[in-house]
């Protein structure tokens, strides 16, 4: 005999609701799918999506360019008395000596190039002026940016700095800035501390 279980009937099955149909005139609204950055977009172009993609590459240079400046600036701002003065302790490098090593050590990165590479003269702080100390910076300045940029948009590869070419630049600006603080330090040593303006216009790299 069927059980009371078999003898229920089943209930039917529910029907999905029936979609409406749009109103008279009007077409169904489309999604739209979301937009994918095109391979062909340039860093620094608005993409598909409307955001602006950032150049890695420009801000690093620029970087670098600001830290050239901001040594610029302070060397500028030095009392003229403090360029030969010697350490009053009689150890170390006087502040000709500091700026020559800074400009010296950019020249020994470029030199590691070869003969292919022109780098720019290596000064003596002996007999350097500020005003020769100033147009050397900026020769090894551009030198190193021609190579370096050169890099960040090729292979990254920097000669005998297997870090590449991004973390060279980091080094670069490293040391320069070491030497800043060291010349500031010189300063103040020797008589001649660095009025407010200056030591913290150094941090206003916006202004620089």
């Amino acid at each position: 005999m069927p059980t009371r279980r078999a003898m229920k009937k089943k209930a039917p099955a529910k029907k999905p609701p029936a979609k409406k149909p749009p109103p008279k005139g009007k077409k169904p609204e489309r999604v739209a799918p979301a937009a994918v950055p095109s391979k062909k977009t340039k860093a620094g172009q608005p993409s598909a999506d409307g955001n602006t993609l950032y150049d890695v590459v420009e801000g690093l240079m620029r970087s670098f360019a600001t830290s050239n400046r901001i040594t610029r600036f302070l060397l500028e701002n030095l009392h003229d008395d403090t360029w030969h003065a010697a350490p009053p302790t009689g150890r170390g490098r006087s502040i000709a000596a500091i700026v020559c090593h800074i400009h010296n050590t950019r020249v020994m990165w470029l030199q590691s190039y070869g003969r292919k590479m022109k780098a720019p003269p290596k000064l003596d702080h002996l007999a350097v002026s500020k005003a020769d100390s100033l147009k050397a910076l900026d020769q090894s300045y551009d030198a190193i940016s021609k190579v370096v940029g050169t890099s960040l948009k090729s292979d990254g590869l920097i000669a005998n700095f297997k870090a590449g070419a991004a973390p060279f630049l980091a080094y670069l600006m490293t040391h320069d800035a070491h030497h800043r603080g060291q010349i500031c330090l010189m300063a103040k040593q020797v008589g001649h501390p660095l009025p407010p303006a200056i030591s913290y216009g150094m941090w206003e790299w916006s202004k620089r």
